[in-house]
């Protein structure tokens, strides 16, 4: 039997036109789709906020029930589940700082940007918690396109695997899981442009006048907003900021702003020894931060602005 040439194998002329059609339009929906997060706009609901809002509702009904009870609520990206202890041995730090019920959700996403929290904002506002704590990375951190095309598509499975019986991305694990993976070949300088491929964090980030307004609206309701700087290990924080963790124009930003407290992170505990790889705090420091941060909000409740505790 005769091979078949080359030119007997090509595409006819119309179906690889369709077919390049096709992939352009696909990615101009997952470019546009992405585009609408970064500002914001969530164009479809998703597990990840269906989960925590009920987690939202849950944790107030707690509060709600129980006499003198503090309620916080903390968003950020995975560096804050990796830097703090689950919510019943936080709330066993509270009894030991004089907070006899203290409810500390925290909600966090991997890679977080703050588009991925807004949906949860207005429920949030709702059951009127006494502090909100924000991760310091998301008022100035932006996906880069491909990074945000991959978590639209990424989203879009978690929505399949939803409403079929396929096991979806697991929600839980996504808010109390914690792996310190080994840090790749080639050092700080390889985790750097690791992070720097997927995201920018810059004082002039869209997102920051979102989150102010967000702090504007709380505070309205009687509720306070707080930055929370998280640090990488001193060695990645060297390669991208300096002796910083985040760039100097941001932190100049959120100190020059009314609306804003900022607590820094404590720098007895940003030490190399003290992280398990990179980016990521290990076990001692964890219990240290928030042995800390406990101390912290117990040390600011009930006090007026002009007297918290902002850690400058």
């Amino acid at each position: 039997m005769a091979e078949s040439s080359p030119a007997s194998r090509r595409l006819p002329p119309w179906l690889l036109r369709l077919t390049v059609a096709v992939a352009l339009i696909m990615a101009a929906g997952t470019a546009v789709v992405a585009a609408l997060e970064a500002t914001g706009i969530s164009p479809y609901p998703e597990p990840f906020v269906f989960h925590n809002a009920n987690r939202i509702e849950a944790a107030a009904d707690r509060a709600y029930r129980m006499p003198d009870s503090l309620l916080v609520v903390a968003l950020g990206t995975e560096r804050l589940r990796m830097a703090t202890l689950d919510e019943a041995p936080l709330a066993r730090l509270g009894r030991g700082e004089g907070l006899e019920s203290l409810h500390l959700l925290r909600v966090t996403n991997d890679g977080a940007v703050f588009a991925d929290f807004e949906p949860l904002l207005d429920r949030i506002l709702a059951v009127r918690p006494d502090l909100v704590l924000i991760d310091l990375d998301l008022p100035f951190r932006e996906r880069r396109l491909l990074a945000a095309m991959a978590e639209h598509a990424r989203r879009l499975a978690d929505r399949v695997e939803a409403e079929h019986p396929l096991p979806a991305r697991n929600q839980v694990a996504l808010q109390y899981a914690r792996t310190c993976a080994p840090p790749p070949d080639g050092g700080p300088a390889a985790t750097a442009a690791e992070q720097e491929s997927r995201y920018t964090l810059a004082a002039d980030a869209t997102a920051y006048e979102r989150v102010r307004a967000f702090a504007e609206r709380a505070a309205v309701a009687g509720t306070r907003v707080v930055l929370l700087e998280l640090r990488d290990a001193p060695a990645l924080e060297a390669l991208r900021f300096g002796d910083s963790s985040h760039p100097p124009e941001a932190l100049a930003r959120v100190a020059a702003d009314p609306a804003f407290d900022l607590w820094r992170f404590p720098r007895d505990l940003h030490r190399a020894d003290l992280y398990c790889n990179h980016r990521h705090p290990g076990e001692e420091a964890r219990r240290a931060y928030s042995a800390w941060l406990v101390a912290t909000i117990a040390a600011t409740v009930g006090r007026p602005a002009a007297e918290a505790v902002s850690m400058r």
